[in-house]
């Protein structure tokens, strides 16, 4: 098996990588050494079963390298990681850095199937996995798959078959010293290709983004210093770490201030909010329905005169999807924290995002502005613009490497070496963004195309509706209509009738007014956190043939 072939960085690009940050051609290996000789004792690591200091940290990815090692991973070997939030992530992405493997990075609420695809889409030779759905469903579909070949090796965390070895017993802490010089074979530098995220496939097939080493770090140094995050800090992620967004918080974001990861693993909200309470967490890296989950149990426990002590908190990272401007408005009046709001892609990295020092007003309605080495700017009638309404446009330093084994598809995401966000937004004059919607959730009513998102922030107004999400509902007539899925506020309730005259009186247009309402406890979410407006779709329409069915009988 051979590393993946990234298409040819600008030399430019490369540069102004190198100059990013204080990184210059130093690896995550390097980094984590360098953390492990200057901050031994420092705690590095933790979740709700253990806590690993910067030296034990370097210690068990080393250990973990060497077992990999012996177990047949080579230099250039693809190794796919299906983990949940726990220590073992981190620890298993860095140690296959250090014998040379490129880590596959999967989400670790994927279907059993999709697991399975993306392993043989990607060429894995060996993946470390944990069924985290209890039922023995992935487990046995990768048994299956080791029985069909011979070339997979499965490092599996829990419930070890035949078919698998005991990833708990590969884990052990090296006498390896991390000033001594690096394993045979370990990336040396950061601009080599190393890994592979897929994408969560809302908008097509799931593709594997390639990428090196110094993409993530260019984007983690401007996200810290964006958030003024240094040694003292203390971060929680509770988005997914297969995704994107999870990986750069707890990987590479916790080497680049050199603080402390608290990995979550269960978003209930009081387990999140104690542990931030027990750890003095200071940021959370979180997804906007897990933070709306979080409001709502703070707006009730301070009613029940809960002894909730959050205070330490300052920071909200919010990844995977924009931040309603209420749900930043709530934050603010809450937790009086800095909303930080990056906007990117798994492809385009996050080459823009708000500031500590900007305003409350742009931190609710905009997702900030170009960081430096990045350019932002929108397409529209064919041709680029650097302000206006469009499709958003990126290029600079935090560019991926191309899709991996799909070099049409690569230069398909690209326009005069702009790369496409297939996000509608609005760049102002004073550059910061205003997200409009999904190019393809745009609700084509009549021929008339309404943006989810504008109905959303107009029905968020109403004081029944806690969260909400616009989705099409098919229509003989117009093709579609304007549905929206809603959770509503404890005590309250809602109908459809209600909801257009409190719209009508503040003047929304008849195309962005709900024409039909259906009520959840919880958005469904998809793998990466975002609202799944697909699935909302296909239940209204599954209830809806339910319901003519018995209408019928």
């Amino acid at each position: 098996m051979t590393r993946p072939t990234s298409f040819t960085r600008d030399p430019g690009d490369v540069q102004r990588l190198r100059a990013s940050g204080e990184w210059a051609d130093d690896t995550l290996g390097d980094r984590l050494r360098h953390l492990a000789v200057t901050r031994p004792d420092h705690l590095a690591l933790a979740d709700s079963r253990e806590q690993l200091t910067f030296l034990e940290y370097w210690q068990e990815v080393a250990g973990l390298a060497e077992s990999l090692l012996e177990m047949g991973i080579k230099p250039g070997d693809r190794l796919g990681i299906v983990l949940p939030n726990r220590v073992d992530f981190p620890i298993t992405r860095l140690a296959a850095a250090e014998v040379g493997a490129v880590s596959v990075l999967l989400n670790s609420s994927w279907s059993p199937q999709q697991v399975v695809s993306a392993l043989q889409q990607s060429g894995c030779v060996g993946v470390v996995a944990a069924d985290r759905r209890g039922d023995g469903a992935l487990g046995a579909a990768l048994g299956d798959l080791v029985g069909r070949n011979d070339v997979l090796r499965w490092f599996a965390m829990n419930d070890a078959s035949d078919e698998a070895t005991d990833f708990a017993r590969m884990r052990k802490r090296s006498a390896v010293f991390p000033d001594g010089p690096r394993f045979e074979g370990a990336v040396s530098s950061p601009f080599v290709v190393d890994d592979v995220i897929f994408t969560s496939g809302t908008t097509g097939a799931p593709k594997g983004v390639m990428s090196c080493q110094a993409r993530w770090i260019a984007g983690s140094e401007r996200q810290r210093r964006a958030g003024g995050l240094d040694t003292d800090d203390i971060g929680a992620v509770i988005g997914p770490v297969g995704g994107a967004t999870g990986y750069l918080k707890s990987v590479v974001l916790g080497l680049a201030t050199g603080g402390t990861i608290v990995l979550i693993e269960d978003p209930d909200p009081p387990k999140v909010l104690n542990t931030i309470e027990r750890m003095g967490v200071t940021w959370l890296a979180s997804l906007p329905a897990l933070t709306a989950r979080l409001v709502r149990f703070i707006e009730s426990a301070r009613q029940d005169s809960d002894g909730l002590d959050i205070s330490s908190l300052r920071l909200v990272f919010n990844g995977g999807a924009p931040m309603p401007e209420t749900l930043a408005n709530d934050l603010h009046r809450l937790l009086d924290v800095f909303v930080m709001t990056a906007i990117g892609s798994t492809e385009a990295g996050s080459p823009a995002g708000t500031r500590l020092e900007d305003s409350r007003e742009v931190q609710s309605t905009t997702v900030g502005r170009a960081f430096d080495g990045a350019q932002m700017a929108v397409l529209a009638d064919g041709k680029v613009h650097s302000t206006g309404v469009g499709e958003l446009l990126s290029r600079g330093a935090m560019a991926f490497d191309g899709y991996l084994d799909e070099p049409a598809a690569t230069a398909e995401l690209f326009v005069d070496g702009w790369i496409r966000h297939k996000d509608r937004v609005e760049i102002g004059s004073d550059g910061n963004i205003e997200f409009l919607g999904r190019m393809d959730d745009v609700i084509n009513r009549g021929g008339t195309k309404v943006s989810p998102l504008e109905v959303e922030r107009h029905s968020l107004g109403h004081p029944s509706v806690e969260t909400c999400a616009a989705f099409a509902v098919d229509d003989a007539d117009l093709g579609s209509r304007v549905g929206l899925a809603v959770v509503l506020r404890n005590g309250t309730n809602l109908d459809v009738q209600a909801l257009r005259s409190f719209l009508i009186g503040r003047s929304v247009p008849r195309s962005e007014q709900p024409e039909s309402l259906s009520f959840f406890d919880v958005l469904p979410m998809g793998p990466s956190g975002k609202v799944d407006r697909k699935r909302i779709s296909h239940e209204w329409s599954l209830a809806v043939e339910a319901s003519l069915r018995s209408a019928i009988c």
